[in-house]
């Protein structure tokens, strides 16, 4: 009989001081089932805790160790199934973000801009901030290359100029009132407020890149409400003055 965790003392040999004792252990497969000890072929549903069948796995236990170290045969341990992109897109689009134009000056003194809302702050000594852009991108190339870009903290009233520099080839700034700031990259007026930088170093992060910089020159430009993200829409934020 096995109802309980353990065989009878009687059919209990001695364990010596090298020796090893079989180990009681959840006689399940991954919570669920567990193979029956009339059959190994036939399961059911089980949640409880039985001898272990010989055979099927064994466990042990060295005289003096604890539960961390017991080895179970016949168990593999299970993978975690992949991560959907399209799920995690989701779930993270549950984050409510702000929104700001990273810009800096491309080829040929031509502005670059890029939208992100992949941006924080990192450090106030020395002052350092981040944010995240995509290996392919045509403003981490210029950024890579002029070694500095500015931070646009966008105003509410700024979606138009978010979803003109979100777009896959930046957006022009013909009609985009800006100035260039100490390092030469643009800062675009209306803004909440810029912050102009260095860039620190690089590091890899999957399929995007993670730019770290250093503020050489900040300033806040308006009061407004800002500019959110969430779930790929524009949420009307209410600010007490």
């Amino acid at each position: 009989m096995t109802s309980g965790c353990a065989a009878p003392a009687r059919h209990r040999p001695p364990v010596g001081p090298d020796e090893s004792i079989p180990c009681v252990i959840p006689w399940t497969v991954g919570g669920l089932i567990a193979p029956s000890l009339g059959s190994p072929h036939s399961y059911r549903p089980y949640s409880g805790f039985s001898a272990v069948p010989r055979g099927w796995a064994e466990a042990f236990i060295r005289k003096g160790s604890n539960v961390s170290s017991m080895i179970v045969s016949g168990s593999p341990e299970p993978r975690p199934a992949p991560v959907d992109g399209w799920v995690l897109r989701e779930v993270c689009g549950r984050f409510l973000t702000g929104v700001v134009v990273i810009t800096c000056q491309g080829p040929d003194a031509e502005p670059v801009g890029l939208t992100v809302n992949s941006f924080t702050s990192v450090s106030l000594a020395p002052p350092l901030v981040l944010f995240c852009v995509h290996a392919n991108s045509r403003a981490l190339a210029a950024v890579r290359a002029r070694g500095a870009f500015a931070v646009n903290v966008l105003a509410a009233d700024q979606a138009d100029l978010c979803r003109a520099f979100a777009a896959r080839e930046t957006a022009g700034f013909g009609t985009v009132a800006h100035r260039p700031g100490p390092t030469g990259s643009p800062v675009i007026g209306g803004s909440l407020a810029y912050l102009d930088c260095r860039v620190r170093d690089l590091y890899p992060g999957g399929d995007h890149q993670i730019v770290l910089g250093e503020v050489v020159d900040l300033g806040l430009l308006r009061e407004e409400r800002p500019l959110a993200f969430f779930r790929s829409v524009h949420p009307r934020l209410e600010v007490q003055p």
